[in-house]
């Protein structure tokens, strides 16, 4: 996986200038990291072309999507490609996408599997996630790496293996302005 920050980035911003961590840095950045896909339930590292599955929306014109930077195909659920021109991605101002709206022009809209099946039965297969990281995500990435690695020594952790740095005590949880920051970025709950 492609981290959301860098190790110099880290550092920068917490004013370290030897190398002696650069092992614990290099792994809070994966925790902070998988953190934050946690609280967005997917990935945004960049992920060659592949498959997804969606459930039927209950719009039956509008289908929610993690970022997406190209859609190779739309397949619905009776098994039929729904072409490029029967759609828009949106937001349109944006490379990456997150919507997918069959246009009512078209006559086209999501439909069940076998007429009844809901559950996985849209297909997407594109490019998803961000080749170019977000500002807004490196900046959270740094900051809650920044944050574990102050209170890596703190009350109220978990246990977590690091390998050669030993068994490193963490603080469970994400911080709350780091959270707020993210929820008021991208609007998730």
């Amino acid at each position: 996986m492609m981290a959301y920050t860098s190790n110099t980035a880290v550092k920068t911003y917490l004013g370290i200038t030897g190398s002696g961590d650069d092992t614990l840095l290099t792994t809070l950045i994966g925790v902070a990291d998988s953190r934050i896909d946690e609280l967005f339930e997917y990935s945004f590292a960049a992920d060659a072309a592949a498959t997804r599955y969606f459930d039927l929306p209950d719009d039956r014109w509008r289908l929610k999507i993690p970022a997406l930077e190209t859609l190779t195909t739309l397949t619905n659920g009776d098994g039929i490609t729904i072409a490029s021109s029967e759609y828009k991605l949106y937001p349109l101002n944006q490379a990456v996408k997150t919507e997918v709206v069959l246009l009512r022009s078209s006559g086209k809209y999501f439909v069940p599997a076998n007429g009844v099946d809901v559950e996985g039965c849209i297909s997407i297969l594109g490019d998803w996630g961000y080749s170019t990281l977000p500002e807004w995500l490196v900046q959270a990435s740094i900051e809650l790496t920044a944050w574990l690695y102050r209170n890596r020594y703190g009350d109220g952790g978990q246990l977590v293996a690091v390998g050669k740095s030993g068994v490193l005590k963490l603080p469970v949880g994400m911080p709350l302005n780091v959270k707020q920051w993210l929820v008021s970025e991208v609007g998730i709950a």
